[in-house]
């Protein structure tokens, strides 16, 4: 495991291999290589601000279906089970699936640091972007979908300009921390 101060350094271009998440009991292998992009946003149950983005994103993941992405909502908080994430999907109407990343393993790997923080990988897995899912928790002002442009970006095999922005939200309870 790398130390706490490297995971807030991964740069953009770090590449992420296949990993492993937790749905229901249900064990789930994703290998950035089967897909065109893909899509890993950290959220929570609990978190005012991660909650406030489930329609946004149940948008872009509708909008994203049929162009190879595969689109995983991670919940990396040690205070928040399997059965929390499983109730809160079915409560509020998540159409993206939502997995459980038991002892923060993934969201240590990537250096996530709150909810919801976006990352989205190429299909060779490096890191594109990193951060916001756009510039404001009310959608009524928001002006730039940071999130969106930049899984466009990946997907027309151009550059993402920001590559990585800061994420507003709150703060990942880590396991045994």
């Amino acid at each position: 495991m790398l130390p706490a101060l490297l995971l807030l350094l991964l740069p953009v271009e770090a590449r992420l291999s296949e990993f492993t998440l937790q749905r229901g009991a249900e064990t789930v292998t994703v290998s950035p290589a089967r897909a065109s992009a893909t899509v890993l946003v950290f959220v929570s149950t609990i978190c005012p601000v991660s909650d406030k983005y489930v329609e946004r994103l149940n948008a872009l993941y509708q909008g994203s279906a049929g162009q190879g992405v595969q689109f995983l909502a991670v919940n990396p908080n040690s205070n928040e089970s399997r059965q929390d994430v499983a109730r809160y999907a079915a409560e509020n109407g998540v159409r993206y699936p939502m997995y459980k990343d038991e002892s923060n393993r993934l969201a240590d790997r990537v250096g996530a640091r709150s909810t919801p923080e976006a990352f989205i990988y190429d299909a060779e897995g490096r890191l594109r972007y990193r951060g916001q899912i756009d510039d404001a928790v009310n959608p009524a002002r928001v002006r730039s979908h940071t999130l969106r442009d930049a899984l466009q970006a990946v997907l027309q095999r151009r550059g993402v300009s920001p590559a990585e922005t800061r994420a507003l939200g709150c703060a990942i309870h880590r396991a045994g921390k």
